[in-house]
């Protein structure tokens, strides 16, 4: 009876050690991101990428520039496999959520959602930046 409580305990302890998932590395966000393709409901978009890119910083500050001129600078985070921004330069930072699927040293892909639309950006690394 010992044997069989043991080991469901240590199936419980093992359980739970592979739920709490600590998330992103996120050594790995920072840097130059260049978009290279967007995704809307799963298709892809026709659309001109080579302006689009995000900057990482290690003391957790971002930069994001996309089409017809519009850029947004501000603080990141994350928690999990979400990323949050925040714009400080706009009027009221409002704070941002999107889900990373896919990151490693040089590939990161998130998704969106853009009222109510689902999006997929992806991205291939550019630079490392401190």
């Amino acid at each position: 009876m010992k044997f069989w409580t043991a080991l469901l305990g240590l199936t419980f302890i093992l359980f739970i050690l592979s739920a709490c998932d600590d998330g992103l590395d996120e050594q790995l966000l920072v840097g130059k991101w260049q978009a290279f393709e967007l995704l809307e409901n799963e298709a892809p978009v026709d659309l001109d990428l080579s302006p689009v890119y995000f900057e990482f910083l290690a003391d957790h500050r971002y930069h994001f520039q996309s089409t017809l001129k519009f850029s947004e600078s501000g603080r990141y985070y994350t928690m999990g496999h979400l990323l949050y921004t925040t714009d400080t330069t706009a009027n009221e930072a409002i704070e941002k959520a999107v889900k990373i699927v896919q990151l490693n040293k040089d590939s990161l892909s998130f998704l969106m959602n853009d009222q109510g639309v689902g999006k997929q950006l992806r991205l291939i690394k550019m630079a490392s930046v401190n």
